[in-house]
């Protein structure tokens, strides 16, 4: 029992620092999937797994302004693409039961 309550805890922690990490969406899905457009950016290649340091801070809504501690938020313009292939290098970076 102890075990799922903290993959729970995991889970969500995990969530809100993606969704934080760009800005926490606020899109339709409409937009969503019209942005997701596969001509321009990084491919998909089933078993490689770029650094996730590679998608880094890429945003399809990048924020502007300043953070809690003045500091100029470190965004760039990216898709959803590159979002998607962030979390996919991160969460292979980071899993731990293989």
């Amino acid at each position: 029992m102890k075990t799922y309550k903290l993959l729970n805890i995991i889970i969500s922690i995990t969530s809100l620092l993606f969704l934080n990490n760009c800005g926490g969406g606020g899109d339709s899905i409409e937009n969503l999937i019209l942005d997701y457009d596969t001509t321009d950016g990084p491919t998909y290649t089933a078993g490689v797994y770029k650094s996730d340091d590679t998608f880094a801070n890429m945003c399809a809504s990048p924020r502007s302004g300043v953070d809690i501690n003045g500091d100029a938020f470190p965004d760039q313009t990216g898709s959803i693409l590159y979002e998607n292939h962030w979390l996919r290098s991160w969460s292979n970076d980071t899993y731990l039961w293989y």
